[in-house]
């Protein structure tokens, strides 16, 4: 039996917290060589594409593979789960709102291992769909006293921070320009849809994390060149995928402003394979796009919650 799951069903039972756990302990396996990754492939039709990506979780014996796609600015993710011993399919999952909750799961993970233990105060340059899981996330992984918010439109600006205010029982403030949720944070978020670099590396705060979480094409930066030149350390979460979805990172390699053999991967940091931040001074910067094991990690916990709480239609296929 296979057990299909709605975006509903899957906003009623998946926390952010859990999800960090989930993604977390994937990157755990992932580095010593107990989860696989399928990089991301797309296919161009007109003025949409289909892109596919998956992965295998030995520890949980199971692959899976993530589709989604983008037609006329809007995206329709899904994820198929299989059991790698059968062979047959367990579950079919829409997932619009797993996506957003893996996305943020990412950055919490990267907030808990990278961040200084006392950051406090989140600078989030973005309002859209995933910058709300961003925002928790990286509460769940630092006790936060303020978040601010950036992005170019007034109104959806107000209605995010007041949403997040009362979401978080945290002051969420929105402000008038990037600099001014960048200057003073010492985590600070960007995931945006910007061809251009959204932020200047100067306004950063000395010992600062800086997550990027926006574009995965190469002509798109969501940061510039002095954001990597402050960076003690620079981050990912796959150096395979990082050569031809990491704007930045490759225009700063082109540049020579950083080496692929400086760039760490974000599993071998959570793993303990690689050093993560050696003092509180340092700036690190941390680029991620996404990967398909973790669309992977993130269905197997949405499974197995809706198969303790009996949620889902099952169907013999």
């Amino acid at each position: 039996m296979a057990r299909i799951l709605t975006d509903a069903e899957i906003k009623s039972m998946v926390n952010i917290g859990d999800m960090m756990d989930a993604v977390e302990e994937m990157h755990r396996r992932y580095a010593v060589g107990e989860a696989f990754n399928a990089d991301r492939r797309t296919v161009e039709l007109g003025d949409g594409h289909l892109a596919i990506m998956g992965g295998g979780l030995a520890y949980e014996g199971l692959y899976g593979a993530k589709t989604y796609t983008t037609v006329a600015g809007t995206q329709q993710y899904h994820v198929t789960l299989y059991d790698a011993a059968t062979g047959r399919l367990k579950s079919f999952i829409h997932a619009n709102w797993l996506g957003a909750l893996r996305t943020g799961a990412t950055t919490g993970v990267a907030v808990r291992h990278l961040a200084n233990a006392d950051a406090d105060v989140l600078g989030m340059i973005g309002t859209g769909y995933q910058a709300q899981t961003q925002v928790m996330a990286v509460a769940q992984a630092r006790p936060l006293k303020q978040v601010k918010v950036y992005s170019r439109r007034t109104a959806p600006r107000v209605e995010f921070a007041d949403r997040l205010s009362q979401v978080l029982d945290v002051e969420v403030l929105p402000v008038q320009d990037a600099r001014d949720a960048v200057q003073g944070s010492s985590i600070v978020v960007c995931l945006t849809t910007t061809k251009e670099p959204v932020m200047d590396g100067v306004w950063l705060e000395e010992g600062a994390l800086l997550v990027s979480a926006g574009p995965v094409t190469l002509d798109a930066q969501e940061v510039d060149a002095v954001s990597l030149q402050r960076a003690g350390l620079i981050v990912t979460d796959s150096l395979e995928q990082a050569r031809y979805e990491a704007g930045e990172l490759v225009a700063g390699v082109e540049a020579g402003i950083i080496r692929w053999d400086d760039v760490v991967q974000l599993s071998h940091v959570v793993a303990g394979l690689t050093r993560g931040r050696r003092e509180r001074s340092e700036n690190i910067y941390v680029k991620h796009f996404g990967i398909g094991v973790v669309d992977i990690a993130a269905a197997k916990l949405a499974f197995d919650l809706a198969l303790a709480k009996g949620v889902g239609l099952e169907i013999d296929i």
